[in-house]
């Protein structure tokens, strides 16, 4: 890359970068009195089992539990980035939910230098890989418009992915990655890299690349699994493609005809498809062996089993178009446009579009997930229709023209993004108290529950659960590293029942069913604290009444910490 393109892509960065931490400043601006803002936006509570992890990392864990259940379990899981977010907890003290963010920016970043390096071994033209990048940042589908028609004008139309009241998946759009999702960010940017990495040993032959590319599916495998298995399903398309597509230019003399100026590629032969045959392999084989700690977790632990086989399936492909809006289009257009120009790097977008594919549509619980990076492909194929194959038509078409096609393209396909902030800033003045937003926990909390959580961490011992709400206990495993009873709609094992059972928690009566349930919780979840909250209050209709055995331990603004007297109890219920 020139100084000028070095100087534009970090520009960029920092500009995209600080606009993704607006919402979160907005957010802390308008924290009420006497609350906490706790530095999540969109969905707080999957973003907290990943903030459970750092947790235990920091309290000198190196493989993590589940503490959304109190089942028994090994607690296998290895997690390398979260690992490392404990263990810098551990030594700044800075917050481990605003470390969490300060990982996010750090993820973005990454991504787009990331994605620039990918474009310029696709791309001649500055204008392209600028557009590619505007699109990947910027743009999503038509889920505004279908809100709007919705709710305006009362149309029964299809709910898209990209933004609505329903479901919005962050893995799908980079925009939402960015802004609430750092884990899918961070996934996205070891995509982009390892492709790139690959990409600049087509060009070069440089077998460092090849490792460097190793490596980055060896972290990707480990940090998102399913971002992983995807990339080793689009190597695998792409390999055969890339050969079949270098022999149609190289038989049907195209060689001289093709234009790319960005890549002056090692000449096609059998020596070179046997080293890019070695290098897919290496490849796949660091990406599966990044992924085994996971894929062991997830078979052998049942707290992670029943989290890896919640159905997550892939909405149908209406649903799908629309949720990519004009760049589905777009995209055709651009591969229409690339094999009749016979652009050389064509085979990679397209095959990692048509891997994307396949891997969302596998007989697996969960498909959907698989998704992530295929927004990618799309907006280089966007980017090669918009841009790179007009400034290389015969027709003199100006920069200036195409870069204002551009700027258009992407103001027509930011507004989902734009309706997603709006969204957040509607759940944050309600603090995700509302009906649609069912079992999401709130993004403030109070100081005296902030408090209570403090109090229970360092008066309780590591095995020691807890009883609360789930929306109080899906914050209490990141601040406090105690595992809750309930916490968790995927995470927390029978969380239906487990609810039901929670209800009646707080409505003693002394009923003999109770003190049996009672002695369940005790005995085999091992709950040794009971908290009380307006969230508490709220499940038992206002009052809440708990067993003798249960002993006031600590008050803090009209929020209560009790504990289990286990010599009390053993006196209602005789151990058999």
């Amino acid at each position: 890359m020139s100084h000028l393109e070095k100087r534009w892509i970090s520009r960029f960065t920092l500009i995209f970068v600080c606009l993704t931490w607006l919402p979160y400043l907005f957010a802390l601006a308008i924290t009420p009195p006497r609350m906490r803002y706790m530095w999540l936006l969109g969905n707080p509570d999957d973003q907290n089992v990943h903030i459970m992890w750092a947790r235990q990392a920091a309290d000198g864990a190196i493989t993590f539990k589940d503490l959304y259940t109190t089942e028994r379990h090994p607690g296998s899981l290895f997690h390398f980035p979260m690992l490392v977010l404990g263990l810098l907890h551990a030594v700044t003290k800075i917050p481990l939910h605003l470390l969490y963010q300060i990982m996010r920016t750090a993820a973005v970043a990454l991504l787009c230098v990331g994605a620039y390096w990918l474009a310029a071994h696709h791309f001649d033209f500055a204008p392209s890989k600028h557009s590619f990048i505007v699109f990947l940042c910027f743009s999503s589908g038509f889920g505004w418009l279908a809100w709007l028609l919705r709710d305006l004008a009362g149309l029964n139309v299809p709910r898209f992915a990209d933004v609505s009241k329903e479901l919005v998946m962050p893995e799908a759009i980079t925009f939402l990655a960015a802004l609430v999702a750092p884990l899918t960010a961070l996934g996205n940017a070891f995509q982009v890299w390892l492709m790139a990495s690959l990409a600049s040993f087509l060009t070069s032959g440089n077998w460092r690349s090849v490792l460097l590319a190793s490596l980055l599916s060896l972290a990707l495998g480990n940090a998102h699994s399913y971002a992983a298995l995807t990339v080793v399903i689009v190597l695998i398309v792409w390999y055969p493609m890339h050969l079949l597509w270098m022999k149609l230019l190289q038989v049907g003399q195209l060689e001289d005809a093709s234009e790319d100026k960005a890549c002056k590629h090692v000449p096609f032969s059998r020596r070179v498809s046997v080293c890019l045959l070695a290098a897919v392999v290496c490849v796949c084989l660091c990406s599966i062996i990044g992924m085994l700690p996971q894929v062991i977790a997830f078979k052998a632990d049942i707290a992670f089993k029943q989290k890896a086989l919640t159905q997550t399936l892939t909405p149908p492909p209406l649903i799908l178009l629309g949720t990519y809006g004009l760049l589905a289009p777009l995209s055709l257009i651009g591969l229409i446009l690339g094999v009749r120009n016979r652009w050389r790097m064509l085979p990679m977008p397209l095959a990692w579009l048509i891997g994307t594919l396949i891997a969302i549509h596998l007989p697996l619980s969960f498909q959907r997930k698989l998704i992530e990076g295929l927004h990618i492909p799309l907006c280089m194929l966007a980017a090669y229709a918009a841009v790179e194959a007009q400034l290389k038509s015969q027709q003199r078409i100006s920069t200036k023209a195409v870069c204002c096609a551009v700027a258009v393209l992407t103001i027509l396909m930011f507004p989902s993004n734009g309706a997603y902030i709006g969204l957040n800033i509607y759940w944050l003045l309600n603090n995700n108290m509302l009906a649609e937003r069912l079992l999401q926990p709130p993004y403030y909390l109070t100081q005296s529950q902030i408090s209570l959580i403090s109090w229970v961490r360092e008066n309780s011992m590591r095995d020691d659960a807890i009883l609360c709400s789930s929306m109080l206990g899906n914050y209490i495993p990141p601040l406090s590293g105690r595992a809750v009873f309930i916490g968790h709609w995927a995470e927390t094992l029978n969380f239906t029942k487990k609810l039901r059972i929670l209800t009646e928690c707080y409505r003693w009566t002394g009923e003999p069913s109770q003190l049996a349930m009672w002695s369940t919780l005790i005995r085999t979840h091992n709950v040794r604290f009971v908290l009380v909250t307006d969230f508490e209050r709220a499940i038992s209709g206002g009052r809440v009444s708990l067993p003798p055995f249960c002993k006031l331990s600590f008050r803090v603004g009209g929020d209560e910490a009790y504990r289990v007297d286990l010599k009390a109890f053993a006196e209602l219920t005789p151990e058999p």
